[in-house]
């Protein structure tokens, strides 16, 4: 299975966020990103991967305190194959 490079992650992250510069470092919760936004992202990153994503156990609350590289990473530690 593939990892989802962060600049493959956050190019789709511009077509959906207002915010004009977002890196791996930029705080997820700065993206102003609702809900169903989120969800959009996630359903890219699982056609990207080829798998589907157990989101179930995650916490989206802590999300707006970490980068972009560590949800990614956090997603990528719920990953179940397809």
């Amino acid at each position: 299975m593939r990892q989802v490079p962060a600049d493959e992650a956050i190019e789709f992250l511009y077509e959906i966020s207002p915010v004009p510069r977002i890196g791996p470092d930029t705080r997820f919760g700065e993206l102003g990103l609702d809900s169903l936004a989120v969800i959009e992202w996630i359903r890219h990153l699982e056609d990207q991967l080829g798998v589907d994503l157990d989101v179930r156990g995650i916490d989206f609350r802590d999300f707006g305190h970490y980068s972009v590289a560590k949800v990614l990473d956090i997603l990528h530690e719920h990953v179940v194959p397809a």
